[in-house]
């Protein structure tokens, strides 16, 4: 009886331990694709905002185009020196001067470099936390401690709920071209103007 007892306690600890240590690396990997996902993602969006830079670009030709242009066209092709004076089509807003259509494009290309801003960090916290997840499944793979396993569960758990990104202080709106941002509350204010605010 004793030697039954025995095995049977033996027995059911390391299945315990084998069925713990199973979902423990199932969860994590399972975490790891999603975040391996969300970079790829991530930075495939950064790759395309970082090299689709025509705002800039549209606003400074209108700037330096300002005495061929007025407010009667609704687009106008101008030669792009930044390209070989190739010719480019740049759309416009009619009823507005070319100045007004110029600085429409630097307000847009601002708020793209604070999108640049976002992703950049936002795949850098993916990346600290692919880490993570790295040494805790190797960790995990290696280990016989039973322990181990449980505090691994537990770090899990804990950053399940997390997200990547805390979600913006402000709502973001157009009207007429320009971006406005209205805080979400006093707080989001302090925070929208101190570090999104720029001046024209």
């Amino acid at each position: 009886v004793t030697a039954i007892n025995a095995f049977y306690q033996r027995y059911t600890k390391e299945q315990t331990f084998n069925s713990l240590k199973r979902n423990v690396l199932a969860t994590a990997r399972k975490k790891l694709a999603q975040h391996n996902s969300y970079v790829q993602t991530t930075q495939s969006k950064l790759h395309n905002i970082t090299h689709d830079n025509y705002y800039k670009i549209w606003a400074d030709l209108l700037m330096a185009n300002l005495h061929l242009l007025n407010s009667h066209h609704d687009n106008v092709l101008l030669e792009n020196f930044y390209d070989d004076n190739k010719p480019v089509t740049i759309p416009l807003k009619k009823g507005l001067s070319a100045q007004e259509n110029a600085h429409i494009y630097y307000r847009k290309a601002k708020n793209q470099q604070i999108e640049i801003t976002q992703l950049q960090e936002a795949i850098v916290r993916r990346n600290t936390e692919v880490d993570k997840l790295n040494k805790l499944i190797d960790n995990v793979d290696a280990t016989l401690d039973i322990q181990t396993l449980r505090e691994a569960e537990r770090n899990l758990i804990a950053t399940k709920k997390s997200k990547d990104a805390a979600p913006l202080p402000y709502h973001q709106f157009e009207y007429m071209g320009y971006q406005i941002m209205v805080g979400r509350n006093a707080v989001a204010n302090d925070v929208l103007t101190l570090r999104y605010g720029y001046k024209d």
